[in-house]
């Protein structure tokens, strides 16, 4: 007897295991093969929330965790990408994506889905060991992924039946609404994941464990809990953020009572009654289905009241958003790395951001050359304080991002980021030192003389232009315009050559001095290497966008 509760034991872990080690392989890869998709639906959160709702849903749907979304959701807030108002809908929304899971789940009696369970794991192994295709491995690591999670609910529903008694007694034992839900909010906040632990509940009311009743005050627990993963992770962000997660805890706290309460009211068992004539006998397609109506329920009550959630945690989290002189990154913030696609793509919005902080940095120096005004010495060399910063962060982040379970093409994209920040920076340090050269002219009375200063004009013309191009190919992957810059690259080395022959006019006429003369040739030395750095940026994106029609360039030339 002993002996078969010991073995009875380990299948049930091993179930266990097998579950949620299915349910992760197949989350990561749903995530992996749908990255570009999330990263379009999260830029385009905006005031309307049915949409914001539309987007929780999908992007919780595909991630297979409520916590995750609303993680990232009070990364967005901490950073400014997204306004507390806006997060509410998203938040609401990844409540009923999350219950996708025991959707899917609750078929397997329906269809006998546990029976073709090996047949999907094996020909996902198949698709992931045989083709070279990414997109092919990924799907069958999905497929593999759902087999595992079907193969993991047989293995713990037949090691059920010993623990069948032990575990009706437990739940008969807490058989109060009050308890029931303080168990579903402990399981989950210990499991993790509200999607997993309703599958588990579920498992125990289809094996005869417990009642539907105890299932369904569980699952309301359970929704509570899930809050726990985002309170801990908006520790230490901004009051927003903080406040972002408290209303994650409160939609889902008021709409627990609020099912608890008419569930009291009615009597459970015209409830039960309700969810009988929807589902059928199967009780685990009644609890899924309740545990959908249920999310779709608080959502239709709560999200009109959004402003409301939002003066409440205002209530709950005081305080006014402090201002800050430190540095900060504005697109990206350390949660987003739980969801790596979207993690890339904020990394490209920081990179242009630091790009376009070395062209107000160059653009301000090199105005200041011909006033030798330095009213914006300060605010160039903080800026350039600013993009060291970013550089070290940035940096930092990338090699955190290049240790996580990338798709082909995003390790090709960290990758190449390397290099760009690399090469940005770089741009930035040739800012300083015009700037440095506008203050050694400005202590010792050197200027330029107007045709100098009229070379040093056009010269920043094609600077900003090869600016220009080098954004949109960045941002937008248009490496249709890598040949026009360059062409200013070349246009940039051509017109360093003219601007030596001409300082060397002027000084055979007396027109310059030689003090003047060795910052000119410098200056035209950096010029020409930020043009070296802006080329090298914009054929970076050719790491992981190629075209058979765009010819093939040389290796892009050292540049310091």
């Amino acid at each position: 007897m002993v002996a078969d509760i010991i073995y009875s034991l380990f299948n049930l872990l091993g179930g266990l295991a097998v579950f949620m080690y299915g349910m992760k392989v197949m989350s990561d890869n749903l995530e992996r093969v749908a990255g570009r998709k999330i990263k379009a639906m999260m830029s385009k959160v905006s005031g309307n929330k049915l949409v914001g709702v539309g987007i929780g849903t999908a992007v919780t749907a595909i991630i297979q965790s409520s916590a995750a979304t609303t993680v990232m959701i009070v990364g967005f807030v901490n950073i400014g990408i997204i306004t507390l108002m806006q997060a509410v809908p998203v938040i609401i929304g990844a409540n009923i994506g999350t219950t996708v899971t025991l959707q899917i789940t609750s078929l397997k009696n329906i269809f006998n889905i546990t029976a073709i369970a090996g047949f999907f794991a094996a020909a996902g192994l198949f698709m992931n060991m045989f083709s070279r295709k990414n997109a092919i491995k990924r799907s069958g690591a999905i497929l593999i992924g759902l087999g595992m999670i079907f193969i993991g609910l047989d293995f713990m529903s037949s090691s059920m039946g010993i623990f069948k008694e032990p575990l009706a007694h437990f739940f008969a034992v807490i058989n109060n609404p009050i308890l029931l839900m303080l168990f579903g909010m402990i399981f989950t906040a210990v499991i993790q994941s509200s999607s997993a632990t309703t599958v588990i509940v579920a498992g125990f009311a289809a094996a005869g464990s417990m009642s539907l009743e105890a299932a369904v005050y569980s699952v309301l627990g359970m929704n509570i809990g899930t809050c726990v993963t985002a309170l801990f992770s908006s520790i230490g962000t901004n009051i927003n953020a903080r406040r972002a997660a408290v209303i994650h805890l409160l939609f889902n706290v008021l709409g627990a009572i609020m099912v608890a309460a008419a569930f009291a009211l009615i009597g459970f068992g015209a409830v039960e009654a309700a969810l009988r004539a929807v589902s059928g006998l199967d009780i685990m397609r009644q609890i899924a289905n309740f545990h959908t109506l249920f999310n779709v329920f608080t959502t239709i009550l709560l999200l009109p009241l959004s402003g409301v959630l939002v003066k409440l945690s205002q209530l709950i989290v005081k305080g006014s958003e402090k201002k800050t002189e430190s540095f900060r990154m504005y697109y990206f913030d350390e949660r987003v790395l739980k969801t790596p696609p979207v993690a890339v793509s904020q990394l490209k919005d920081e990179l242009l951001n630091m790009l376009s902080l070395t062209k107000r940095n160059l653009d301000l120096s090199i105005e200041a050359l011909s006033t030798l005004n330095l009213d914006h010495d300060g605010e160039v060399m903080r800026r350039e304080d600013e993009i060291n910063f970013l550089n070290n962060a940035i940096t930092n982040y990338l090699v955190q991002l290049s240790s996580l379970d990338l798709s082909y093409e995003d390790e090709k994209i960290v990758g190449s980021f390397f290099n760009a920040v690399t090469d940005i920076e770089r741009i930035g340090d040739h800012a300083e030192n015009v700037q440095k050269f506008v203050r050694k002219m400005n202590d010792e009375k050197i200027e330029f003389s107007d045709e100098a200063k009229q070379e040093i004009r056009d010269y920043a013309d094609i600077l900003n232009k090869m600016y220009e191009y080098v954004v949109k190919v960045f941002h937008d992957r248009q490496i249709e315009l890598i040949p026009q810059v360059n062409k200013f690259e070349e246009l940039a080395d051509s017109f360093k050559h003219q601007m030596t022959r001409a300082h060397i006019e002027r000084l055979n006429n007396g027109t310059c001095t030689a003090e003047s003369g060795a910052i000119y040739l410098s200056l035209a030395s950096n010029f020409e290497r930020v043009a070296d750095h802006l080329l090298n940026i914009s054929e970076s994106v050719l790491t992981y966008v190629k075209k058979p029609d765009l010819k093939k360039k040389p290796s892009p030339k050292p540049a310091s």
